[in-house]
């Protein structure tokens, strides 16, 4: 996959503000002119419109029909319209075709895609099958699955683009209640859009591996104002070589496991080696104005990942079970033969609100026994709020970089090698924080010009700055204003 926009940590926090937007911006892109043969409206006479009604005979007058799902799904045509009624369907969904859309309704009674989450024969609520491209799944609340309620799949190990699913929108659906991952992308699916939905309860049959999103090399990413809450597991990962990916403007609570992960731990046999030898987990990705509250491991996690950025995130009791808020982990890769194990590259961490029970802010870990570190070089860290009621504590463990513990300013002088930029402005609060959009007037105001960048509320920055953390709003006493995210309108 052709990377776009790398990071480079010289850059401005300006240029890389608009990051997020950029990526989200380059997979509509993508996903509009992949399918614009499916949305042309000079063929709206070629693209039924199928009316679905659970358990419904066939039957037709008034110039409509009603049809039941399975009658739908078995005669739609590539561009047309599955259009199902308020009501409940018990029946797994097999999306076999390209350029289909499955809409429920927009208000009243919802449509509800409903199957067992212990069925072994009922591995997915709804599965996009290999080849497909240009799928819809709009406005349903999905639910179940012995492995995953949705799952879209691939044509791996090939990595002819025609073989896996690729051009999806999943957009304002409830999806829960899964036997293990709620949402799950595997190899080589490209060019997908998770946007507005409610993603809840995963784990239900097997807890020890169920995040709320699992992405295993995709390209092209966009996770964007999702409400993630009580997952068993990582509320979402992307992993296995995942490149171009942005997780930004969602609500995750109730984590269990850790929040965000820019990479993680991926068995050999899933990375493509010939566009990514060094096998890193993740490339060119951001995680930005994120709300996370309420995280039992780290808040936000970097494993093997080159160019990624976390920016702007506001982080409320992560870590509260153990590891760190900000983590740097180590790849294993099932320690074969043939895996690299990388280290982290080029990484950005800046204008983030940090707050954490334990004190633990930031690891960078190493193994001794295995000589393996997490990252190279130091982490470009800028503009961030730290706040604990216990002592802080940031924490490098690599024996080339002289191992250190300590409080913050030490920590700021030992990444930038006594270097300290002149406008950084991280702070130790000295009290906790409990409330993402209440929060004291104590955090600085950074003053950046001219971002073109939304915050988690979809607001612009003022002329006078933004505020460190997902909310612009905190400091320019707008906070009592209506936020127009979808995350937290559920």
């Amino acid at each position: 996959m052709k990377a776009i926009n790398k990071i480079q940590p010289i850059m401005t926090s300006v240029v890389l503000l608009s990051l997020a937007t950029a990526v989200q911006a380059d997979v509509q892109s993508r996903i509009e002119n992949a399918c614009a043969e499916f949305n042309d409206t000079t063929n709206a006479a070629n693209h039924t419109q199928w009316q679905v009604v659970p358990n419904a005979e066939a039957q037709s007058g008034g110039g409509t029909s009603q049809v039941t799902l399975s009658e739908a799904l078995s005669n739609a045509k590539p561009g047309d319209y599955i259009l199902l009624a308020g009501g409940n369907y018990h029946q797994p969904v097999s999306i076999s075709r390209s350029g289909l859309t499955l809409k429920g309704p927009s208000s009243g009674q919802p449509a509800r895609i409903a199957v067992p989450y212990d069925n072994k024969s009922i591995p997915f609520t709804v599965k996009i099958a290999a080849g497909v491209r240009c799928t819809t799944l709009e406005n349903l609340q999905l639910s179940g699955g012995y492995f995953y309620t949705v799952s879209a799949e691939s044509g791996w190990p090939s990595t002819d683009p025609s073989r896996s699913s690729r051009n999806i929108i999943i957009r304002n659906n409830e999806i829960s209640y899964s036997g293990r991952d709620t949402i799950k992308i595997k190899p080589y699916v490209a060019n997908v859009l998770i946007e507005s939905n409610h993603i809840h309860t995963s784990g239900r049959r097997d807890g020890s591996n169920a995040e709320g999103i699992d992405i295993v090399n995709g390209h092209h990413i966009s996770i964007m104002q999702n409400r993630i809450t009580n997952t068993a597991t990582t509320g979402v990962y992307a992993k296995g070589g995942a490149s171009s990916v942005v997780i930004a403007r969602n609500y995750l609570a109730n984590i269990r496991g850790s929040g965000i992960l820019m990479g993680f731990d991926t068995s050999p046999q899933f990375f493509n080696l010939e566009q990514n030898p060094q096998m890193f987990e993740i490339r060119d990705s951001v995680a930005e104005f994120n709300i996370l509250d309420d995280v039992a491991f780290a808040g936000i996690g970097v494993y093997a990942a080159q160019q990624v950025r976390v920016n702007a995130n506001t982080l409320l009791n992560v870590a509260n079970r153990a590891q760190s808020a900000i983590l740097f982990g180590i790849s294993y890769q099932d320690n074969a033969n043939n895996a690299q194990r990388p280290a982290s590259e080029n990484i950005v961490i800046e204008n983030n609100i940090v707050a954490t029970p334990r004190g633990r802010f930031v690891n960078i870990r190493y193994d001794n026994k295995a000589g393996l570190s997490s990252l190279n070089g130091m982490p470009f860290m800028l503009n961030n709020a730290f706040a604990s009621e216990q002592q802080a504590r940031f924490s490098d463990n690599r024996p080339a970089t002289t191992k250190y513990t300590g409080q913050l300013q030490q920590w700021l002088q030992h990444i930038h090698a006594e270097q300290l930029p002149e406008d950084d402005a991280s702070i130790l609060l000295d009290q906790s924080l409990s409330d993402a959009f209440e929060l004291p007037s104590t955090i600085p105001v950074i003053q950046i010009s001219a971002s073109s960048a939304k915050d988690f509320c979809l607001q612009m920055a003022g002329q006078n700055g933004v505020t460190l953390g997902a909310v612009y709003s905190i400091n320019t006493g707008s906070a009592s204003e209506p936020c127009a995210n979808a995350a937290v309108n559920y």
